[in-house]
């Protein structure tokens, strides 16, 4: 092979791997930059809601958890000495007591999966988290499963409007409050007649629930009439 050939194909590796490495290595450095700040995360990140992983080091009593974010990939260059939580709060929804409380005992200690929506003051992140337990196949979707547990309820972000991804989160945590309120969960919760006469005054109580004895007791006597007669006949 000639000199002029050889040293055309050494340019064109030389050029194909320079290419390689500029396009590539930056790619390779955000898959194992472990975040510690909120300010470190690419804006690209949070505009294309990309999909990050961590644990869940414990929850906040207003329900913020902190997470250590695990990079995808992890090498020796890795800044995994760093250990500074990620605040991440959950996308459009108002958190209540018991879903604070749910929050508290199923994901504390735990690896989740957490997509970037918006930052708040470049303090929090705003995500929707999904976990997947043990005995369970598939993912849970956290911020769901609150609100249709009536656990928590809607809260819309006015920031995000318009955007699809969060335009499909809303119109599915929309219908899943309204499941919610229709079956009466957490806050929800329709006062049975039994608990509301509860709350009446003794003499008032007694008064209703004799009543109540009577009447059924009078409809039983009804039904035995009824059946009496038929057989009877």
């Amino acid at each position: 092979m000639s000199r002029t050939v050889m040293n055309y194909l050494n340019y064109w590796i030389n050029e194909t791997v320079w290419l390689f490495i500029c396009c590539v290595s930056p790619l390779i450095h955000l898959q194992t930059k472990k975040f510690c700040k909120v300010n470190e995360i690419p804006v690209r990140f949070i505009t294309k809601h990309v999909r990050l992983q961590g644990h869940v080091e414990k929850v906040s009593p207003e329900g913020v958890l902190s997470v250590q974010h695990t990079p995808i990939l992890t090498t020796r260059w890795s800044n995994q000495s760093q250990d500074v939580p990620l605040p991440i709060t959950l996308t459009a929804i108002d958190l209540l007591p018991p879903g604070i409380n749910w929050l508290q005992s199923q994901l504390n200690r735990q690896h989740i999966w957490f997509r970037l929506m918006s930052t708040r003051d470049a303090v929090e992140v705003s995500a929707v988290v999904t976990w997947k337990q043990k005995w369970y196949k598939q993912a849970i979707n956290v911020n769901y499963h609150l609100v249709s547990n009536g656990i928590a309820t809607y809260k819309c972000e006015g920031q995000l409007i318009g955007d699809q991804t969060y335009d499909g989160l809303a119109a599915s945590l929309c219908r899943a409050e309204i499941t919610a309120e229709k079956k009466g969960r957490g806050v929800w919760k329709r006062v049975t007649l039994r608990e509301r006469i509860m709350t009446y005054p003794q003499e008032v109580r007694e008064k209703v629930i004799s009543k109540k004895e009577e009447f059924k007791k009078s409809w039983i006597d009804w039904i035995n009439i009824k059946f009496r007669k038929k057989t009877s006949n």
